[in-house]
């Protein structure tokens, strides 16, 4: 998957699956894709998201799992 389907899979699903994401791919050590998206929240509190936006992670399970098999593909 290159970096303008990482971007166009966030941009399509932004709004319709999640309100905000932030993407960032990282190669040997180096970030190559990194892209805020959509807000915070949606409601009339919204605000942007941006790359170093915090999210609560309520299932960190999700997170280690996607981790994993990313490495699994890789």
């Amino acid at each position: 998957m290159t970096s303008l389907n990482v971007d166009a899979v966030l941009r399509e699903a932004c709004g319709s699956e999640f309100t905000g994401a932030v993407g960032r791919v990282e190669r040997a050590g180096s970030v190559v894709f990194e892209r805020a998206y959509g807000a915070t929240r949606a409601d009339e509190l919204a605000r942007p998201v941006y790359c170093d936006s915090l999210f609560d992670l309520a299932s960190l399970t999700k997170l280690f799992v996607s981790t994993v098999a990313l490495h699994a593909v890789a």
